[in-house]
Order: structure tokens, then C-alpha cells, then sequence
């Protein structure tokens, strides 16, 4: 039906839900175009544009509204929730819970409070998301913890989540080193009760883990390197760590495999691996078991494989490895005192991955690499195996860049694309879709089926109005 002339004020008989219900299911037809019945429709489709919680992750949108979530775009191993096959939805669709409260996210995994206790899905390699399985979840299962215990925030990692309810913190995941803080290593797929963490109001797990407290840092999981700054060789409980006096509340913690970061205002303290002098104190000692404070200020930081990316002052800063060039064009293959990237113009966002770096340039937002280009895995158009001079990568309009084994895959409004090959050469990491994907390729290609190897978040330094 098409109304031609005004509007009428409103169709009576149909109430906001179904109504919103009714234009969802609209947007997601294959009829070019909306209109709308009345100014009732009108109405509530915009309360819906302009007052729902919006999340993206991954590629992956989700938004709450009234008590509903909404999902769509990236669905590669069915992240969205919403128990379909097709690798990209353009619309949304309802997750199908009961009523939420909240939700959170992280790394491609999902949880959703509701009134009828605690939902996740997504990822879940190593049994982070506490359903007493490492399966594959394609739609939302309650998690194993009693239906009346309320979680009030969830923080999420790779491999690991840390759960807040009333009486603390809930560890599940990924135990090994028991960087959960919970003792015998392994997995921990049933949340679990984490000793000593009642007062921690953040937490940062990479192999290690930091707690923050108000007054305070705790630590536990692997110490091999010195990467907790604390004397042991790990701690497999939460443990204290002692900053130098006067180094003020501690407001973030970056870590690196083996390679810490903790940030106290604008003074930052190293502790862990410094092979190739990855912790920027201009010395090449192997290991650094006391946290330590560098001689520079520091905004903000983000580090990956042997690669860190300070934001100093309004400037970009980098040290560490620098085999392939991405940090320094003409500096040596180990950088120990931190050289400015000076870059040619401002940038919004900085992403490491092994051996490359990605930036977006703020004017345009159009995302430029260089670096490690063995396998074409930049997405730049070229097949030389190092990249030195920034290159714009092939694929418009990029919302995040994230690795897939050789090969790194960009997300935008229109799917998921990938460049690069596996390290066995058959271009298995593009699915089963073989014919679709050349075996290393040059230009980013669209992704046509589901990738047989894990998809990974690239750490991202997020830069508020830009700087170079």
C-alpha cells in the first residue's frame, strides 16, 4: 500500500514494538526504497535511529534497544548470534533473548545480561565464554553461572573473560601459567571465582594479567621474562606489584607477549622482555624485572610483536623490532631509542601486526601500510616482499584490519575482504571457496565462504582529533 499526499498522524491498531518490528523486517526486504504508513512509522523508526546502543566489533554491529538486540554485517562463524549461514548480513536481525539489561563484547565474543540470567556467543576457542564447551556457538546459550547472579560488567580478551557480579570477579578461558589467577593451568570453561580480585576495576590479559585497582596493581599468570614486574617466576594468584614512589593511580596496562607498559598519567613504567629493545629504555639489556620509568612522556601506547607505537606529545613514536622497515625506513633492524614515524600527515588510528604497520589517515580516513609484504598480505596492490613507503590499502572505506594466519583481512559497510595466503600456499584461510581466491592475492578479494584459521584482533591505538 501507498499512501500518495500527507501522511496521516497514525494507524491506531499497531503499537511502537510492532511497528519498529514491521520496519525492520522492511529494511531487510529485497524492495528498493521505504516508505512509511503514517507519521507513526516515521516517528518510531527515528526514536529507534536515535536512541539505541550501538556496538561494533570485528566487523560485527549490535545494537540495543527496549530491552532487543540487533545485529549485522560480519557473520564469519556466526558472531552475530542470529543462527544464520551467510558470511555478511546487510540488515539487521534480532538476536533472539529475553529481555536485556546490558551487554558487552571483545575479540568477536558476546555476553548479554538478561532478565533470565547471563547469554554469550561468538568466539570461543579456548572456553571463554563459560558454557562449559569450546564449540562454536552460532546463536546465544546461557552461560554456566546461576540464573540470579547479575553480572554488572564484563571485560574480554582473546582468549580469556573476567565477569563482575556482586561478589567479585569470575575468571573462564585460557589458565595456562594460571593467568586466570586460578591454580592447575589448562582451561576453565565454567566461570570461576577468581581469589583477591573483590577490589579490581580493570583488567589487561595477554599471557599475563593485570588487575587495576584505586590504589593499586595486582598481577598473575607467566613471569619468565620479568614481564610482571615482580621478583617470582610467575604468580599464580593475584599478586601485588610495586611501582617507584610517586608514580600516581596506574591508568592503563599494555602488554606484549613478554613486554609490559603501565601508564600513571603521562609517566610510563617497562618492565619484561627488551631483546630488540622493545621497552625503549636505549639499551639492549635481554630481560627488565623492575618496572621502570622512561625518560619521555607518554599518552597512550600500543604494541605487538616486538613493536611499540608511542603517542608522546602530540607525536608518534616507535621502537623495537624493525626487520622489515614498517617502523623506520632507513633505521637499523632493532630500534632501542624511539625515532618519530613523521608521518606525512595527521592520523586517526595506528594498528601493529607482525612486521607492518597500518594507519588511517584522519582527513580521509583511507587506511595506508608498509612493512612485511612476503605473501601480498598488505592489501596494497604490490608483490614486492617489503613495502617502505606508505601505500594506500585497496579496499575503501575500512572500519578495522585484522590478521589472518599470513594474511590480513579489511572490513567496510559492504564485507569482509582479504589479502595474503596461508603459509602452506593453497589459500586455505579463504574457506573452501578456492576458485574464488588466487593463491596469494595482490588486491583484496571479497570473502565468499567461511576461513578454515582464526581470525584475530590487531592491537589499535585509537587517536582523538589526530596527530603525526
Amino acid at each position: 500500500m501507498d499512501i500518495q499526499g500527507p501522511l496521516p498522524n497514525r494507524i491506531f491498531t499497531l503499537i511502537p514494538s510492532t511497528v519498529l518490528a514491521v520496519l525492520l523486517a522492511g529494511a531487510s526486504s529485497d524492495v528498493p526504497g521505504q516508505f512509511f504508513l503514517c507519521r507513526k512509522f516515521l516517528a518510531v523508526w527515528n526514536n529507534y535511529n536515535r536512541s539505541k546502543r550501538t556496538t561494533e566489533n570485528m566487523g560485527s554491529i549490535i545494537s540495543l534497544f527496549d530491552g532487543r538486540l540487533f545485529s549485522y554485517a560480519n557473520n564469519i562463524r556466526s558472531k552475530c548470534g542470529v543462527n544464520k549461514s551467510a558470511l555478511w548480513l546487510p540488515f539487521e536481525h534480532w538476536v533472539r533473548l529475553p529481555p536485556v539489561m546490558d551487554y558487552w563484547v571483545g575479540c568477536g565474543s558476546w555476553f548479554a545480561q538478561t532478565t533470565r540470567g547471563l547469554f554469550a556467543w561468538g568466539s570461543n576457542w579456548s572456553g571463554q565464554l563459560g558454557i562449559a564447551s569450546y564449540s562454536r556457538i552460532t546463536r546465544p546459550c546461557r552461560v554456566s553461572i546461576p540464573q540470579t547472579v547479575m553480572a554488572t560488567h564484563i571485560s574480554v580478551f582473546n582468549d580469556v573473560a573476567f565477569i563482575r557480579i556482586s561478589r567479585g570477579w569470575l575468571g573462564v578461558g585460557l589458565n595456562d601459567d594460571s593467568m586466570l589467577g586460578l591454580p592447575n593451568g589448562g582451561y576453565v570453561t565454567t566461570p570461576t571465582m577468581v581469589p583477591g580480585a573483590e577490589n579490581v576495576i580493570a583488567w589487561t590479559s595477554n599471557r599475563a594479567t593485570f588487575g587495576i585497582t584505586r590504589t593499586g596493581l595486582l598481577g598473575c599468570g607467566s613471569n619468565a621474562r620479568g614481564q610482571l614486574g615482580i621478583d617470582d617466576d610467575d604468580a599464580p594468584s593475584l599478586t601485588p606489584i610495586r611501582l617507584p614512589r610517586g608514580a600516581g593511580p596506574v591508568r592503563k596496562v599494555v602488554t606484549d607477549w613478554e613486554s609490559t607498559f603501565i601508564l600513571c598519567g603521562q609517566k610510563c613504567f617497562v618492565c619484561g622482555a627488551n631483546d630488540v629493545g622493545q621497552l625503549a629504555l636505549g639499551v639492549f639489556d635481554e630481560e627488565v624485572h623492575t618496572p621502570t620509568e622512561l625518560s619521555f612522556p607518554v599518552n597512550d601506547v600500543v604494541a605487538h610483536k616486538f613493536t611499540i607505537i608511542f603517542l608522546s606529545a602530540g607525536k608518534l613514536l616507535g621502537c623495537g623490532a624493525n626487520d622489515t622497515h614498517h617502523v623506520s625506513p632507513d633505521g637499523p633492524a632493532s630500534i632501542i631509542t624511539p625515532v618519530a614515524l613523521n608521518m606525512p600527515w595527521s592520523v586517526r588510528r595506528v594498528t601493529i601486526s607482525h612486521e607492518a604497520l597500518f594507519v588511517q589517515r584522519s582527513e580521509d580516513d583511507t587506511w595506508f601500510a608498509r612493512g612485511n609484504n612476503k605473501n601480498s598480505q598488505l592489501g596494497v596492490g604490490s608483490a614486492d616482499d617489503i613495502v617502505t613507503d606508505w601505500a594506500p590499502v585497496l579496499v575503501p572505506s575500512v572500519t578495522s584490519v585484522g590478521s589472518l594466519v599470513s594474511g590480513h583481512y579489511f572490513i567496510n559497510s559492504d564485507g569482509v575482504y582479504c589479502a595474503g595466503r596461508s603459509k602452506a600456499q593453497n589459500a586455505s584461510f579463504w574457506g573452501s571457496d578456492v576458485d574464488h581466491a588466487p593463491h596469494a592475492s595482490v588486491i583484496p578479494q571479497r570473502l565468499a565462504s567461511c576461513p578454515t584459521v582464526r581470525s584475530m584482533v590487531l592491537p589499535t591505538m585509537v587517536i582523538e582529533g589526530g596527530t603525526r
